[in-house]
């Protein structure tokens, strides 16, 4: 409470815009992490959220672009019945229950331990998952639907696009199931890198 009552007497306008941004349901952290600033002023119309888990960076960037299409994708049933629970009533959110990939068939994900669903991958999981996040590594396997992005987004010609992709190695499929036509007209966020080898030999989770 101290450190609160210094801060917002040593840094008044920044005491006020974290104000604001809590009000608008952004947390200031995120806001500097993300360098949400330079997002917003973009304007983006339309938002791909590949991996979505439980639907906590869906609701942020419709926080950020209230007026824009934001399309979701995640695989796990769990994770997917979450992100529809918290989405839900907000009619320009869509959400895909399925991995992109670069075929429309099944597949086989590698699944994160319970504490570590957001680990799951297409890719199979390297020693090195398992030393960075013990326990990270189930050793398990479900057999989900995956799709090509261009089955099921289909640009207009006038979209600003912002892809937030967080695939745990599942890049390069993504990519060549017709991502690389959005991604060359948007932009691009990847959550993580590492570097370390995690899924299948890539070092980009």
């Amino acid at each position: 409470m101290l450190d609160t009552i210094i801060n917002t007497l040593i840094h008044p306008r920044k005491a006020l815009r974290d104000h604001r941004l809590r009000q608008a349901g952004i947390a200031p952290q995120d806001f500097h992490n993300y360098h949400l600033a330079w997002l917003m002023a973009r304007k983006f119309n339309l938002v791909l959220d590949i991996g979505a888990a439980r639907g906590t960076h869906t609701l942020l960037f419709h926080r950020l672009f209230p007026d824009a299409n934001i399309v979701a994708f995640e695989p796990i049933p769990k994770s997917f019945d979450e992100l529809v629970r918290r989405t839900s009533g907000q009619p320009n959110i869509k959400c895909y229950q399925c991995a992109l990939s670069d075929r429309d068939g099944t597949a086989n994900l590698h699944l994160g331990g319970p504490r570590h669903l957001d680990t799951s991958s297409l890719m199979p999981m390297s020693e090195g998952q398992e030393e960075l996040w013990p326990g990270s590594n189930s050793r398990q396997c479900l057999e989900v639907q995956t799709r090509r992005l261009d089955s099921l987004v289909q640009l207009k010609g006038n979209e600003r696009v912002f892809v937030k992709m967080d695939v745990q190695g599942g890049e390069i499929i993504t990519i060549n199931g017709g991502g690389e036509y959005v991604l060359g007209s948007g932009y691009r966020c990847n959550r993580s890198i590492h570097a370390v080898s995690l899924h299948g030999g890539t070092y980009v989770s």
